[in-house]
């Protein structure tokens, strides 16, 4: 996965480039469609953008629980020394645990990347339908308000945004009612 300031993390909050990406796909798919970045897999039938979205996506999909909870990252145990590059970089890490927030972000992103990939690659994208389902079923499973106390507002923000994702992706007019009901 993508990480930010040379810290190696690998956070939940990195999923909304995810989003901005799969976004751009839709906005323009021409322009970005064809756009060419020299990637390993370059040339297939998936755009580039998208393979370097999905570079993070994977990551987190790969730390979704059985029940579809979605882990908030990884984490080294510290910054790593100054002009460590990541492949000489030897501290512990750690991954985040299971979160209403993350999980309902990672539906978003998830759902978002099964719109796009539905006729470049309709069994992925049914992967990624499948995958954002359960995580927003875990995390609606969730009682936010009394657990999650002053996370609960944000929360409702994050579950907002998935169900607006699943209404694309699914049609499902329920999706309608829960972004009406969480929308701040």
């Amino acid at each position: 996965g993508h990480f930010d300031a040379g810290d190696w993390d690998r956070r939940s909050q990195h999923l909304w480039v995810v989003r901005e990406v799969f976004d751009l796909l839709r906005i323009a798919p021409d322009r970005f469609a064809t756009l060419d970045l020299n990637l390993p897999e370059s040339g297939d039938a998936i755009p580039d953008v998208a393979d370097e979205a999905l570079w993070t996506l994977d990551l987190f999909r790969r730390l979704q629980g059985p029940d579809g909870a979605v882990g908030g990252g990884v984490e080294s145990a510290r910054f790593p020394d100054y002009g460590t590059p990541s492949w000489k970089d030897d501290l512990a890490r750690y991954a985040y645990s299971p979160d209403p927030w993350t999980s309902y972000m990672y539906a978003s992103a998830a759902a978002d990347a099964s719109v796009a990939l539905r006729s470049a690659d309709p069994a992925r994208a049914q992967e990624y339908a499948d995958s954002a389902l359960a995580a927003m079923g875990w995390a609606d499973s969730q009682n936010g308000e009394a657990k999650w106390g002053d996370w609960a507002e944000k929360i409702a923000g994050q579950r907002a945004v998935a169900a607006a994702s699943l209404l694309t992706m699914t049609g499902d007019a329920r999706w309608n009612q829960t972004f009406v009901d969480n929308t701040p």
